[in-house]
């Protein structure tokens, strides 16, 4: 008689999976941990002090602290706080490379003395990054898990750096949970202030589109345009306009080797096609979310992967972004009805059925 494999005996299959699970999702565990601790202290031990010049969140601080003394965002003046690519003419020509809400959004931390606000901005992001990490583990299925454990390299540096992404990347899971539970001015609250602070999150709109959620459309809108009134007077018009000079040279200059024009150039695309290469990535996303319009957890995870691919800039920690595409699967939260959908009717009772009244025998 030929005996059974134990994952196929009833109740012994039960532990036998349950088994599985638990050891994949320790592993990650480990994984994560272990690139936490291994970026901090020995490949990319720059990261410990977030006040050092250079850093993103210095960065910050003396755009910050550049418009508190009125003067220009993007040009260095006399006194003004070093910045490490500001100084050095032959990468960039501006000390900054972000939208000027950023700058605005420091103008108050800027004020406070010492490097207090620095180290509370990183420590804010790594809170954010590694709670959102241990969500992911602690709530998605196996196979989303050894997904996840790729992009743990990418996550650490992200954790450490004192990015924007270290906030923006954990929002941005946090507007499935808000869509999926029909909290739409929330989640497009959200997104609008990311899109203003950094400009791919802002894809996330076509979830919205797509899927017909107005009211997030229409909280989206009016988040932008009060923040960009905001900005406007904590910046100058003249700032915003200016961004358009530093982004393009932020396409361009000092690309990474992953960056989608960096790979099209080192096949021999000519300059002309090469920088639109990341723009086509993100226009194929997005034909992949209305594609899938009809099933939103697919949806949003295009435009995940659309924010993570589309950037022209593409580095090891912006891959981080990809984890956010697989929150929905890992959530495991049923979108709501929509407002189109009706309530099934009751079913009713029969003229001549008996009703049985209380105490009646």
């Amino acid at each position: 008689m030929r005996s059974r494999p134990p994952e196929t005996i009833p109740f012994i299959r039960v532990f036998y999976k349950t088994g599985y699970q638990r050891f994949i999702k320790g592993l990650c565990a480990a994984a994560f941990i272990f690139f936490i601790y291994t970026t901090i202290t020995s490949l990319r031990p720059d990261l410990q002090n977030p006040a050092s010049i250079g850093t993103d969140a210095s960065n910050y601080y003396a755009a910050g602290q550049r418009l508190n003394d009125g003067h220009q965002l993007y040009a260095l003046e006399p006194g003004d706080r070093p910045v490490a690519n500001g100084i050095d003419p032959s990468k960039w020509s501006f000390p900054l490379l972000s939208p000027p809400p950023i700058a605005v959004l420091w103008r108050p931390l800027a004020m406070i003395p010492g490097d207090l606000s620095m180290y509370l901005w990183w420590w804010t992001g790594i809170v954010a990054s590694v709670a959102f990490a241990a969500w992911l583990i602690l709530r998605s299925s196996a196979k989303v898990q050894l997904m996840a454990l790729f992009l743990a390299p990418s996550l650490s540096i992200t954790i450490w750096s004192g990015n924007l992404n270290a906030l923006l990347i954990p929002l941005s899971a946090f507007v499935w949970w808000a869509g999926s539970r029909r909290k739409s001015n929330l989640a497009g609250v959200i997104v609008g202030v990311s899109a203003l602070l950094k400009l791919m999150p802002g894809m996330f709109l076509l979830w919205f589109l797509f899927t017909d959620d107005r009211r997030s459309v229409r909280s989206f809108f009016l988040t932008v345009a009060a923040g960009l009134a905001l900005s406007a007077l904590g910046a100058g018009i003249a700032a915003h306009f200016q961004y358009l000079d530093v982004a393009a040279q932020a396409n361009s200059v000092d690309l990474s080797p992953f960056s989608p024009i960096s790979m099209a150039r080192s096949i021999g695309v000519g300059a002309p096609f090469a920088e639109w290469v990341p723009y086509a990535l993100a226009a194929v996303c997005a034909a992949g979310a209305w594609l899938t319009r009809k099933r939103p957890e697919w949806c949003f995870a295009a435009c995940g992967v659309g924010i993570a691919l589309g950037t022209p800039d593409l580095r090891i920690e912006t891959l981080a972004w990809l984890l956010v595409a697989m929150v929905p699967f890992a959530a495991k939260l049923q979108p709501a009805p929509s407002k189109a959908q009706k309530p099934a009717p009751m079913p009713m009772v029969a003229a001549n059925a008996s009703v049985a009244l209380p105490g009646a025998d």
